[in-house]
């Protein structure tokens, strides 16, 4: 399971330079904060750096790129983040938190599959998501590729518009 997670950190790394790779962003948009439903957060519209500072936090691996995104940002908060641990995959983190072990920030379309347990709020200042889809440039039936992609990114904006209306609702 570790070589293939090394693999496709390889490939998003390298998706500009790979020559053999194709990749295309699955949604525009932002990263989002999720707490556990009932966190305090729940009383929020959005969630700040100060709100997140000695928090218990769930993040990703010292390595990975969205960590080194959300750590940049937070760079000019004097932002403490408490990491109580660190996870490879986006999904492990947002059954964490649903199961009330900290707070984390992540790309939303991870946060559905857990929304009736979370409390997910937008972030402030905004930190994009590039989250993308990537395959072999001279795959064999392409059309079954683009046929995937496009059904993907049309599922993406669905669940990314069902949690925002759901985010209103609360």
């Amino acid at each position: 399971m570790k070589q293939i997670e090394r693999a496709v950190d390889l490939i998003r790394r390298r998706n500009t330079d790979n020559p053999y790779i194709e990749c295309v962003p699955l949604r525009g948009g932002d990263l989002v904060c999720i707490a556990p439903a009932g966190h305090r957060f729940a009383a929020k519209q959005e969630v700040e750096p100060a709100d997140i500072d000695g928090e218990p936090y769930i993040g990703f691996a010292a390595d990975n790129r969205i960590q080194q995104k959300i750590e940049s940002t937070l760079d000019g908060y004097r932002t403490r983040l408490n990491y109580i641990m660190d996870r490879t995959l986006a999904p492990a983190v947002c059954e964490m938190v649903a199961n009330g072990l900290g707070i984390a920030i992540v790309d939303p379309v991870f946060a559905y599959g857990q929304r009736d347990h979370l409390t997910i709020r937008p972030f402030r200042p905004n930190i994009a998501s590039d989250l993308s889809l990537c395959w072999l440039r001279d795959t064999k039936n392409r059309h079954l590729v683009d046929a995937y992609v496009e059904a993907t990114r049309a599922t993406a904006q669905e669940m990314q518009l069902g949690m925002r209306v759901a985010s209103q609702a609360t």
